[in-house]
């Protein structure tokens, strides 16, 4: 018998290949079935905008001329009026928040809040407009983006202050139209809002702010209901524990990445009395000082988006400091990141470019752009400077000491801040800025 050696036997197949088979075929559906389960995730986000039940609250505010008026202080304080000011005409007609991440948002835009009845608030009940601010699900069941602030802990009474400053004649809130300003949320935006942001419980009794006489209780107050200071001075807008703010991550130790009027990083400073990092140097005078006035300690300007709080009596930011001193210090070293960028002139350039750069690196230097942003229009419109003021030196005059142009701005007083030889090409470039920006 002759073997033929050119023929090959098939051989079996293993016990070892088929369940690598099989487990190669069970990978890939599970693998399909996720990416199914992923996309149709998505695609349910992007299609079906998340409705929530519409609270009933049964409310009508009774107005007076002392509760408008801390209204109007309070609507300050809250950023109401930062945030939905038109720059150009100061109603609160809505406006493009540029600091808005792109991440979330290509386009974010305020709402007209003015008592305008077709693109305002005019038609809403005080009930629903408590309702809303307290959970941040509007009168057609959609949730706000959490851009705007909810206020679950505000005091019943600082709430009806509130209302009554939204319904009052004040010129900032008279009905105006305006043509409604349509934002758009990105991809990941609207899937966090079906899928991660929620809204607010709606307080299950009545809420009484502490007295002022018990220091720390009413700056602890201040700090997580009245100012919410503890969102921005924490370590992170997503590890923010609304229900009990003590609980956030790195609570008021700072590290929070803010961003100022021109887009750019910020982080946010250490209110913890650490010596090194924080507070734990600085006397109360100091610091109520820099809350109301914008000065550190050093007499450096406090950089936006940090805004004044002159609406908050010096008893009241005593108050917060005291409650400061209660909380644990947190080591926190700020970074650099926020510092102005140094901008030179070169020796060729022309002595009109030399000029301009220098202005530019004043305007960077002394914090001017984290308020006015890169065209000089944003919380503060400086096409006013230029239109108003017919001489720099009453410019000068403005940014030395503005409380005295206009009682209650939110801009810091420079007079002690700018070296004299620095207002000449820094008034120059603010008055570019102006004819530059003008429509």
């Amino acid at each position: 018998m002759v073997m033929d050696e050119t023929k090959v036997l098939p051989t079996a197949p293993t016990k070892r290949s088929g369940r690598f088979r099989t487990l190669l075929r069970a990978t890939l559906v599970v693998v399909g079935l996720l990416i199914a389960a992923v996309g149709g995730g998505v695609f349910y986000a992007l299609a079906f905008p998340p409705r929530y039940p519409v609270r009933d609250v049964e409310l009508r505010v009774e107005s007076s001329p002392e509760r408008v008026a801390r209204g109007k202080a309070l609507a300050s304080t809250l950023e109401c009026v930062i945030c939905h000011s038109n720059p150009a005409t100061g109603r609160l007609t809505g406006r493009r928040l540029a600091e808005i991440p792109s991440a979330l948002s290509p386009a974010a835009y305020t709402a007209n809040i003015t008592r305008d009845v077709k693109t305002g608030i005019g038609a809403w009940s005080d009930g629903e407009l408590v309702a809303f601010l307290r959970t941040g699900v509007n009168r057609q069941g959609r949730l706000a983006p959490p851009w705007m602030p909810r206020l679950p802990r505000l005091a019943d009474e600082d709430l009806f202050d509130l209302l009554a400053y939204l319904r009052s004649d004040d010129p900032a809130v008279e009905a105006t139209t305006a043509s409604p300003q349509t934002g758009s949320l990105s991809i990941l935006g609207k899937i966090l809002m079906r899928y991660a942001w929620r809204p607010m419980a709606y307080p299950a009794a009545p809420i009484v702010a502490p007295a002022l006489s018990d220091r720390v209780a009413y700056g602890r107050y201040v700090v997580q209901a009245k100012g919410s200071c503890f969102g921005c001075h924490s370590a992170n807008f997503m590890k923010l524990d609304e229900q009990q703010p003590e609980r956030s991550d790195g609570y008021l130790g700072g590290g929070n990445e803010v961003y100022d009027a021109a887009g750019s990083i910020v982080i946010s400073a250490n209110l913890t009395p650490d010596r090194e990092t924080g507070i734990g140097r600085w006397s109360e005078a100091e610091f109520v000082r820099a809350v109301r006035e914008g000065l550190r300690p050093d007499g450096t300007p406090v950089r936006g988006p940090m805004q004044l709080y002159k609406e908050l009596s010096e008893a009241e930011v005593g108050a917060v400091y005291a409650y400061l001193q209660t909380v644990p210090p947190l080591h926190r070293p700020r970074p650099t990141t926020d510092a102005p960028k140094a901008i030179t002139a070169s020796a060729e350039a022309s002595s009109d470019r030399a000029a301009t750069l220098k202005g530019r690196a004043l305007y960077e230097r002394y914090g001017c752009r984290s308020c006015h942003g890169d065209t000089g229009v944003d919380i503060g419109d400086l096409r006013q400077a230029d239109n108003k003021y017919a001489t720099d030196a009453e410019i000068e005059a403005w940014i030395r000491h503005p409380e005295a142009f206009k009682p209650g701005t939110k801009m810091p007083a420079f007079g002690n801040v700018i070296a004299s030889d620095d207002f000449p090409p820094l008034i120059a470039y603010v008055r570019q800025l102006g004819r530059r920006s003008k429509p």
